[in-house]
């Protein structure tokens, strides 16, 4: 793997390039034994040192990569002009560079020419991971983030598309409670209505107009006198 001459050594996060112009010889034959893995990922591929390699661990990571301007050194080392190239490029990790530390990645030259000149030779970087996917550039489950499935060139600028929010279950609904059971309502006793008392019987009182008959005293009739025994004379 043959490497471009570090012209800026820098601190923190750093990329040099390897391979040629065409992505010949970044894209096959890589320490992740995928073969030739530009017709999935085309020339958009990444060596990484043994820390991200992860004894293949590390194959198919994704990581959105682009030039750090705020670090770029090109006034001190008498560049005619800024080495970074603005805006960013998704890459996956097919091989291993033994050399490279923990910040430092090997970029396919394609990929590298897209984010900063080729006079710089070593740039440094700012790299967001974006997922994982199988040589076949599917995306494994469980990987964070989210990549994007359609191969692109070294001079796409594709965007972080963010992974949709975890599944959170439903709250289980408590189960339904019975409300108290009430007692059957009583009747009242009943009390004779104010309006309509009960019928009573009066008293009965002779009627004036029909007095009951009476008996009148019996007195002899002067047409038929009363028959009087004659005294019978007792013999002498």
């Amino acid at each position: 793997m043959q490497h471009a001459e570090a012209t800026y050594l820098g601190s923190g996060l750093k990329a040099t390039y390897y391979g040629d112009p065409l992505g010949a010889g970044a894209t096959n034959d890589g320490a992740c034994l995928w073969g030739n893995v530009q017709p999935a990922f085309g020339t958009n591929v990444v060596a990484a040192g043994p820390a991200i390699f992860n004894n293949r661990e590390g194959c198919g990571l994704c990581f959105d990569v682009s030039c750090d301007s705020s670090r770029d050194s090109w006034k001190e080392q008498q560049q005619p002009g800024p080495d970074c190239i603005a805006g960013s490029i998704r890459v996956y990790v097919t091989n291993l560079c033994p050399e490279c530390d923990a910040n430092h990645i090997d970029l396919s030259m394609p990929v590298f020419l897209s984010i900063a000149e080729q006079r710089a030779g070593i740039i440094p970087i700012t790299m967001t991971p974006c997922g994982q996917v199988d040589k076949n550039k599917n995306p494994i489950s469980g990987s964070a983030g989210s990549v994007s499935t359609s191969s692109k060139s070294a001079q796409d600028s594709p965007s972080v598309t963010p992974s949709p929010p975890a599944a959170t279950p439903s709250p289980t609904a408590p189960p339904p409670t019975n409300p108290p059971d009430t007692p059957p309502p009583t009747n009242p006793p009943q009390t004779p209505s104010p309006t309509n008392p009960p019928p009573t019987n009066p008293p009965q009182t002779p009627s004036p107009t029909n007095p009951p008959p009476t008996n009148p005293p019996q007195t002899p009739s002067p047409t038929n006198p009363l028959p009087q025994n004659p005294l019978k004379r007792l013999p002498n």
